[in-house]
């Protein structure tokens, strides 16, 4: 029980080695579109799995950062509820000029 409680707190001094806000949004930009264009295949668990491991890496390779700052960066956000509201919110802004044809 104590272990679940220390990883439920949260901190509101941001470690360095996190990615920049702004590179977060875009790349959870980009992480959303593929989920979305994904969620609608029918592909067997195996499949979905390495279809899942190469785009992500494609995303990654793409915004130039590591899986493992990705990981970290997330962490941070799911440990911060209100910060990750804030970012989503940024997200679904994005996502909304992209659908509306105003990237």
């Amino acid at each position: 029980m104590l272990i679940a409680f220390a990883s439920c707190t949260h901190s509101d001094v941001r470690p360095r080695n996190l990615l920049p806000e702004a590179k977060m949004v875009e790349v959870m930009v980009d992480v959303h579109i593929f989920e979305a264009m994904a969620e609608g295949k029918k592909w067997s668990e195996d499949s979905l799995a390495v279809l899942l491991d190469a785009n992500y890496g494609e995303i990654f390779k793409k915004h130039g950062i590591q899986q493992e700052q990705f990981e970290r960066t997330f962490a941070y956000y799911e440990s911060n509820p209100g910060k990750m509201d804030e970012m989503m919110t940024k997200v679904i802004e994005e996502l909304s000029k992209i659908e509306a044809g105003n990237p």
